[in-house]
């Protein structure tokens, strides 16, 4: 198994100046739908950083969304997930 390489912006380098937001965002999805969303950290990625010269982390997530009216099927999956996963994974659920 090959090891995940991240790849961070680095927070003090500016691409382009602030503008308006336009357009629409995937993550707006859930608010937009009025559906439940939950986001579960998976675990973390290190990289070397640019700006300290020490190893850092990222962390690695994933985002549930289920239809209208189903709020307690994705806290079941990930409760169940929770359930399959190694014992040192810890949800706040």
């Amino acid at each position: 198994m090959q090891p995940l390489l991240a790849c961070p912006r680095a927070k003090n380098v500016y691409r382009s100046p602030a503008t308006v937001p336009i357009g629409y965002d995937f993550s707006y999805a859930s608010v937009f739908s009025e559906t439940p969303e939950i986001v579960v950290p998976l675990g973390q990625v290190a990289y070397e950083s640019a700006v300290t010269r020490h190893t850092e982390y990222l962390p690695v997530t994933v985002g549930l969304m289920a239809r209208t009216g189903c709020d307690y099927v994705v806290l079941d999956l990930v409760k169940a997930l929770q359930v399959r996963s190694s014992p040192d994974v810890a949800f706040l659920v």
